[in-house]
């Protein structure tokens, strides 16, 4: 009787989890359809590979060249942007998870969790200027906000930009190991706190931790030469945790980076 019970529930298990396969599949083919894509894949008609490899999110040299000149192409340099059409600044990131628990001697367990939902609005909003926002829900309602404004001066091949708002400094933005991963997790090094307590007002530093700050870069082909000057850095290690900045003394920091060939190798140095 109990073998019979165990195998009812095995075809029951996959039998929803062939339907489940099957409901997934025919949502993504209705998105696709519906052109329900990143916006800016929308706005220039183009694959996500035009940017992105060897997969989503990790950029390649166009990629790269595109979100620091302010997410306009070359030919997009000092000319006008239509920013009426909203479908090519906005989009909306989903994620979550689902367990499935059947230990002997255990009650079997489900548990569907939404780990958060995120809203991006962003591009070129003028000739010079672009701006980013991003908004983060975490499942337990606290909201992480990411915003800057970009400006940026001169053509294609030679410009001077400024950022100045939250935003990434080098890691997921950067190259050499600093590009965002593509994996599910971030290298290690980045999350790892990189100051014993007390060498720095007792402070954790680390890498990956977005700070409130200003940016003037300059590029030139492939080479971008950059400056900061950054909120500092709090008990929290982050500068921004704070609504009173508890830290006065502000941090500086110096960059090189370097694009290699077409699929973003790369290097940074950073002082």
């Amino acid at each position: 009787m109990n073998r019979s019970r165990q195998a009812q529930d095995w075809r029951l298990i996959i039998v929803v989890g062939l339907g489940m396969v099957v409901v997934f599949g025919a949502v993504l083919a209705a998105v696709r359809d519906a052109k329900a894509i990143p916006a800016w894949s929308r706005k220039y008609n183009a694959d996500c590979s035009l940017c992105h490899y060897p997969v989503v999110p990790r950029l390649n040299s166009f990629g790269h060249q595109f979100r620091r000149a302010g997410y306009r192409t070359p030919d997009e340099f000092n000319k006008d942007q239509d920013v009426t059409k909203v479908g090519d600044f906005l989009a909306v990131r989903l994620r979550g998870r689902f367990d499935y628990q059947n230990k002997e001697g255990q009650i079997e367990r489900t548990d569907f969790t939404l780990n958060d939902a995120t809203f991006f609005y962003a591009g070129a909003l003028s000739k010079h200027f672009s701006g980013f926002v991003e908004a983060e829900i975490e499942s337990d309602g606290e909201v992480e906000l990411l915003g800057q404004l970009q400006g940026v001066l001169g053509t294609s091949d030679r410009y001077v930009s400024f950022r100045v708002g939250q935003m990434h400094t080098l890691v997921r933005v950067g190259f050499g190991g600093f590009d965002r991963p593509s994996g599910i997790s971030t290298n290690p090094l980045f999350t790892s706190t990189l100051t014993r307590a007390g060498t720095i007002n007792g402070a954790n530093f680390a890498l990956n931790l977005d700070q409130k700050g200003l940016e003037v870069a300059y590029v030139q082909g492939r080479g971008r030469l950059l400056a900061q000057v950054l909120n500092g850095v709090d008990q929290d290690g982050s500068g921004t945790a704070q609504k009173i900045d508890i830290d006065a003394d502000k941090d500086f920091q110096v960059a090189y980076e370097h694009i290699l060939d077409d699929i973003a190798s790369g290097f940074t140095l950073f002082y």
